[in-house]
């Protein structure tokens, strides 16, 4: 009886949603994007010559910047995911995202300022990722 009444009382829509757009972008960015641009920088090199990585071929800069920002911004993932799941984010340091939305937010102008896409899409990715941790951070602080 117990497990009925906790179901009706939460708000499982608009949680379901949320989730299933997180996960969605996470199932997009782990299945398609990061394969491809891993076969991309991969292809870039010879083979024989990790250690030293000379390029065989020039390679654009953009496709290291967006890389780099993938990256960067798919490490919150993890934990944005843990504190969903588990309903807790009481080890989640509300300063530490607010000073890091304040960086992302800069890179973000700065990107604007240089007409670099790269540098705007990545960081607003990774804004979006972190304002979704300080909102679930605030919700179930106390839990």
């Amino acid at each position: 009886m117990e497990h009925k009444k906790r179901l009706h009382s939460r708000k499982p829509f608009r949680d379901l949603c949320f989730l299933a757009t997180i996960t969605s972008q996470a199932i997009w960015l782990y299945e398609y994007l990061l394969p491809a641009l891993l076969k991309i920088l991969c292809q870039s090199f010879q083979p024989g010559i990790i250690f030293s990585m000379q390029p065989r071929m020039s390679i654009n800069p953009n496709i290291i910047g967006i890389a780099a920002g993938v990256f960067t911004s798919a490490a919150m993932l993890p934990q944005l995911f843990k504190i969903i799941k588990e309903k807790k984010a009481g080890d989640i340091s509300i300063p530490m995202v607010l000073i890091l939305l304040t960086g992302l937010s800069l890179w973000i102008w700065y990107g604007f300022m240089k007409e670099d896409w790269a540098i705007i899409g990545t960081n607003m990715f990774s804004l979006l990722v972190n304002l979704a941790m300080l909102f679930f951070g605030f919700k179930y602080k106390d839990r």
